[in-house]
């Protein structure tokens, strides 16, 4: 559902792996939704949800559309009993999130979401380090910058929704630096926000800080405010400053601990999705695994009006 640019490259990771045969597109009208299908070999197409999620064929749906759509076209999917695969983030509410989670439970279908960040070789060896003991962090710091000046999307041109920095793409380096560390908690939340775009709304600056229970300091900063998209993430450990930049990780020295991933090639994550439904087994992007960020997003977000 949402044929646009992540559904790209989506479907480029899903026809390269042979992971699934696509039935249906989801559209926000038809004729966007028949220009995707026939582009990725889709049978059908319809601007009218109901219609794939009444087809026994459906097994599975994946949610590409704008963020405020994920959790209510998650939760009909679940309904219908189909497992889902969804965008991040699950959802732009704590609540939400934790309904999705619960009803895929209680219908017994797998709810699982995009936090890309979690299959980058970078990210995966960090948390293995950091829980074997191998690697103490007693601090990550972060500043993330993606261009949205003009509310553009990540391969040019405007989008139709608006776009959120907290909920969104601060969510994706928040999740990261929780699911490194192993915390399923954050005490002292703190954020503050900058300036709204005059012309589409959204806040343009955000920085968000906390604590672990195991007293671990996380600061992020991130912001749309730029016309070209840089990241820089540093773990001070025990053991040595590391710093995670292009999603590759390298030591004080510059020398390469873990090699780069690219955002674009989902390969990887979406193909371990689709194993982890297929077998049954433990998957490291099931949708209640990411209630821990929902909730700090929710605690962050309480600071806006303050």
């Amino acid at each position: 559902m949402g044929p646009g640019a992540i559904a790209a490259a989506h479907m480029r990771a899903h026809r390269a792996g042979g992971l699934t045969e696509p039935l249906w597109v989801v559209g926000p009208a038809q004729e966007p939704a028949a220009s995707f299908a026939g582009e990725w070999g889709f049978q059908h197409a319809t601007a009218d949800l109901a219609d794939a999620l009444a087809d026994d064929a459906v097994e599975l749906v994946l949610i590409t559309s704008p963020n405020e759509l994920h959790s209510p076209q998650a939760l009909a999917a679940l309904e219908a009993g189909k497992h889902v695969i969804t965008e991040i983030p699950v959802a732009m509410h704590q609540d939400d999130a934790e309904a999705v989670a619960a009803k895929a439970e209680a219908v017994g279908r797998r709810a699982l979401v995009c936090h890309t960040m979690r299959s980058f070789p970078a990210v995966q060896g960090l948390r293995r380090q950091v829980a074997s003991g191998e690697l103490t962090i007693s601090q990550i710091n972060g500043f993330t910058a993606t261009a949205r000046r003009h509310n553009e999307n990540w391969i040019g041109g405007t989008r139709e929704w608006v776009d959120n920095l907290l909920w969104h793409n601060s969510c994706h380096y928040l999740d990261m630096s929780l699911w490194v560390l192993g915390a399923t908690e954050a005490e002292n939340v703190c954020a503050q926000f900058g300036q709204p775009n005059p012309e589409y709304g959204m806040k343009m600056d955000v920085c968000v800080s906390f604590r672990t229970p195991k007293t671990e300091l996380v600061t992020y900063s991130g912001s749309y405010n730029v016309a070209a998209g840089t990241s820089h993430m540093l773990f001070v450990a025990d053991q040595g400053l590391f710093t995670l930049e292009r999603n590759q990780l390298t030591d004080e020295h510059g020398t390469e601990i873990y090699p780069g991933a690219e955002w674009a090639d989902l390969l990887a994550q979406d193909a371990a999705m689709i194993e982890s439904i297929a077998s049954g087994g433990p998957s490291d992007f099931e949708v209640s695994s990411a209630l821990p960020v929902m909730r700090l997003l929710e605690a962050a977000q309480a600071w806006e009006n303050r």
